[in-house]
């Protein structure tokens, strides 16, 4: 579990651009979790964000997550419960702010999550976290060297 400063994010990213709460799929997994699907991807990840008090935290499945420390499906939670979206089961989308014992529990569930997923050889994914197309070119996947030659440094 990760402390998240939704604030201090760049609103012009890639993952920001990309939150669309009004247009993915949302659905109450269980305390602080929601399935999350967004309008341009068929994958459903699963999102833990609670707030303790003072801090708020958060956890995505997606490799976007792992890789950059956030992700446009957390940051799709969040800007739901700001603009009062409904979940698909009919609920408005509240970050709830948890006890010490429900923090413990949902962070060892996570970390359980955490442990069967951490076996598994990570996609190639944009910053995003959206899948990268593996036809995509991306700099040096062309065998080309780049920069200066070492004896013109």
């Amino acid at each position: 579990m990760k402390y998240m400063h939704f604030a201090a994010m760049d609103r012009q990213s890639t993952s920001w651009q990309r939150a669309d709460p009004e247009a993915a799929l949302i659905e109450t997994a269980d305390t602080a979790q929601w399935k999350v699907t967004l309008p341009d991807g068929n994958d459903v990840h699963t999102v833990t964000l609670f707030t303790d008090g003072i801090n708020t935290r958060g956890h995505c499945c997606c490799d976007g997550y792992h890789f950059h420390d956030r992700c446009t499906h957390l940051i799709t939670i969040r800007q739901a419960q700001l603009l009062d979206v409904l979940t698909v089961d009919g609920d408005l989308v509240r970050i709830p702010t948890l006890a010490d014992e429900a923090v413990d529990a949902v962070e060892r569930k996570v970390a359980t999550y955490d442990e069967i997923e951490a076996d598994a050889e990570p996609e190639a994914v944009r910053s995003d976290g959206g899948r990268r197309d593996p036809d995509e070119y991306t700099a040096g996947s062309d065998d080309e060297t780049f920069g200066r030659p070492e004896a013109q440094l």
